[in-house]
């Protein structure tokens, strides 16, 4: 497996867990459904959860990327030495 396709999947995994962090944000919450203050402070804490998987897409996102740009650079290099 080369570099491009490790960062492709890498790629794909963070946009995985972005969109499922997206999908826990966007539910209905549980203040709105009129559960008890235990209920709501539960949901805080899923909140806070949501944004720590958000800050790991993020950072996995960057790293791919940056893999992939240096990908680019070896070729470019490589193509230097062949012309």
């Amino acid at each position: 497996m080369d570099s491009t396709s490790i960062a492709l999947s890498g790629l794909h995994s963070a946009s995985e867990r972005l969109d499922k962090v997206a999908q826990k944000i966007a539910s209905p919450s549980a203040v709105s459904q009129g559960l008890s203050d235990a209920a709501s402070a539960q949901d805080s804490i899923d909140i806070s959860q949501a944004a720590i998987e958000m800050l790991l897409a993020r950072t996995e996102f960057a790293v791919n990327v940056k893999l992939l740009k240096a990908q680019d650079e070896q070729t470019r290099h490589a193509l230097d030495l062949i012309a």
